[in-house]
């Protein structure tokens, strides 16, 4: 077996005395292979797609610097896998695209462990826009670049199997030295910058979701069909009344709809804090929905216009979401998720569909139940780290009155929806509470809009989290002084272009705030949780998948026998796992405690077979572990 974690029992409470201890290694040493395949292009030479098969694969050996290749399929790999085998670890641009190809030809991704140059360099930039291809990468160590009649070919879509042969080896060996000469260079920049422990995470993470990715979700075909039925009448009628006012306008027309709307309807455009009309960047008028929905009627045509334009754009997202999943009913009925590493400035996880594009980062609630078990002895299970962001913020700022309160199990949400509303905590529940939710984490990101009663909250939240506000306000300073962040879990953030204005109003506020949180969050903690989880999931319940992660949250398809040894795998992978892995790797002893709600049903969301809220501080944890 190749180079990965080690698995060893230590003890029998699955929480208090956690069952297993991961040994990650933080080092790059011993043998090793760097791998490259060329494949058919079909949905971007995605692996699920049977349609698509290996055309070529090329792979450097450390122990004794020979470049070999095998030209045919996956069923042609002999010689690659004996040398992977050999190997503690595998080099790769871009590795979850060829951890599934391995998959796919009966190799494990969990046989080994990853370094991946794309998100090195994804690492090292940190907030920064780098381009993380391997031409761009390699551009930036001075390596060159990808030059040639070959690569000119593959960008324009030709596809590999076409390429002649030759030609195709000679750029495929190409790619796989180029990317041994950025492995060296880079794994270098980040010990010297610090950062190879977050390198680790990433790779890490890298192997889970390269299996994560493969499993799918089904989708229950009868309620898409009979929900999209409903919505389809629904907004015909309402686009027929649009229809009898405009006289037949095209709303994906920016030109149409702002001549309507500004000229016909003779609506104001809104205009910036500074006075300014809020306009594209080309100058003309802004047409998008969040735009037209802030635009104030005065007359009884705009009145009109605008209560059948707020019914019809929330009809037209659900139409356009109820669409990508009937399309993907009539492609087999399970939808793949697509788990995107190197895409978000604060480096969390992105999430979306691999095939139909749907965007399941921010997946209304009600289309969750159209995810359903794959068949009856599996349930749908989801997981969320509590208050994760807050808890972050509050450890972050050793804010001591924060501490105090998670402790004492107290809902922060009475307390927004007391100071903005005006009731006391005590009365704040039902409607008033889910109405005060938006508002109550605004002040971790910067928030300084909104009603009086709003920005009497976000005073009231600064005030009593003191310690949180004062540790971001810090940030900020040295954003100002440095123009850039060391957080404290070792990533740089960069804001080269903060200034401070006359009235004292400095830019880049929100993000100052915000990039070292969600970060720490959703960067580092839920990527590990995944991890580790899986890494359990494994051991404990092998009939059992994860198959999506989603913000803070993780969501598997679960057998029926295996519920209880899932939950409690949960409850370890998000508290003692990530306690143990942050102090050990980061050097970072959290004192705030990390929880998880567990909701296990018939599909997405539904708590109907068991649902666990569950907590455990890390002073228990130390504890325990010395």
């Amino acid at each position: 077996m190749g180079f990965g974690a080690k698995v060893s029992a230590t003890g029998s409470d699955p929480v208090q005395r956690p069952t297993a201890v991961v040994e990650v290694p933080l080092t790059y040493e011993g043998d090793y292979v760097v791998l490259d395949f060329e494949t058919t292009n079909l949905e971007k030479g995605d692996p699920l797609n049977p349609a698509n098969h290996i055309v070529m694969v090329a792979w450097y050996c450390s122990w004794d610097g020979s470049t070999k290749h095998t030209y045919g399929n996956e069923y042609s790999l002999r010689l690659l896998l004996s040398d992977l085998r050999r190997s503690r670890f595998l080099v790769a641009h871009n590795a979850k695209f060829e951890l599934q190809w391995l998959a796919r030809a009966g190799y494990a991704p969990a046989s080994c462990h990853v370094y991946d140059t794309m998100l090195g360099d994804y690492v090292i930039a940190g907030n920064r826009r780098f381009d993380l291809s391997l031409e761009g990468v390699a551009r930036r160590y001075g390596l060159g670049s990808k030059v040639g009649l070959v690569n000119r070919f593959i960008s324009g879509g030709v596809c590999p199997s076409e390429i002649p042969r030759r030609w195709l080896v000679k750029y495929c060996r190409q790619d796989v030295l180029l990317c041994h000469e950025i492995f060296k260079k880079q794994l270098q920049e980040l010990k010297d910058k610090g950062l190879l422990h977050i390198q680790v995470t990433r790779c890490l993470t890298t192997v889970a979701l390269a299996d994560i990715e493969m499993q799918g979700m089904p989708l229950e075909k009868d309620d898409v069909e009979s929900q999209s039925k409903v919505v389809d009448t629904q907004y015909e009628e309402l686009q027929a009344k649009l229809d009898a006012l405009s006289g037949g306008l095209n709303w994906n027309s920016p030109k149409q709809v702002a001549a309507y709307i500004y000229d016909k309807l003779g609506f104001r455009e809104v205009t910036r804090h500074d006075g300014e009309l809020d306009r594209t960047d080309s100058g003309q008028p802004r047409t998008d929905e969040d735009t037209v929905l802030k635009l104030r009627s005065t007359r009884k045509d705009q009145k009109e216009f605008l209560e059948i334009y707020r019914q019809f754009v929330p009809l037209k997202k659900q139409k356009q979401t109820l669409d990508k999943f009937k399309a993907c009913i009539a492609d087999g009925g399970v939808l793949y998720g697509k788990l995107n590493q190197a895409v978000t400035q604060t480096h969390r996880l992105s999430s979306s569909g691999k095939r139909h594009k749907i965007q399941l980062q921010n997946l209304d609630r009600n289309f969750k139940r159209f995810v359903v078990s794959k068949h009856d002895d599996y349930y749908v299970a989801e997981a969320d780290g509590k208050q994760l962001e807050f808890r972050v913020a509050v450890d972050m700022g050793h804010d001591k009155t924060g501490l105090e309160d998670i402790r004492a199990k107290k809902d922060i949400h009475s307390f927004s929806g007391s100071v903005i509303f005006q009731i006391p905590e005590t009365e704040v529940r039902g409607e008033i509470r889910t109405a005060a939710k938006p508002f109550t984490f605004k002040p971790l990101y910067g928030g300084n809009s909104g009603t009086e009663r709003e920005l009497a909250y976000y005073d009231a939240f600064r005030r009593r989290y003191n310690g949180v506000y004062k540790t971001q306000k810090q940030w900020t300073m040295n954003v100002l002084s440095k123009g850039e962040l060391i957080t404290p879990y070792g990533l740089r953030f960069y804001w080269p272009d903060t200034k401070i204005s006359r009235s004292g109003y400095i830019s880049n506020t929100p993000s100052i705030f915000n990039y070292p949180v969600q970060g720490f969050a959703t960067a580092e903690i839920i990527p590990l949780t995944v991890y580790y989880l899986w890494l359990r999931m494994k051991e404990k319940c092998p009939k059992s998948k994860l198959v999506n992660t989603v913000h803070d949250s993780i969501v598997a398809m679960v057998h029926k026998d295996e519920v209880n040894q899932f939950i409690e795998c949960c409850k370890a992978a998000f508290t003692s796992d990530v306690y143990g892995h942050l102090a050990e790797h980061y050097g970072y002893r959290m004192v705030v405690p990390l929880g998880t709600e567990i909701k296990v049903g018939k599909y997405w969301g539904d708590g109907s077979v068991a649902k666990v809220d569950y907590e455990l501080e890390p002073k228990e944890y130390f504890e325990h572990v010395g």
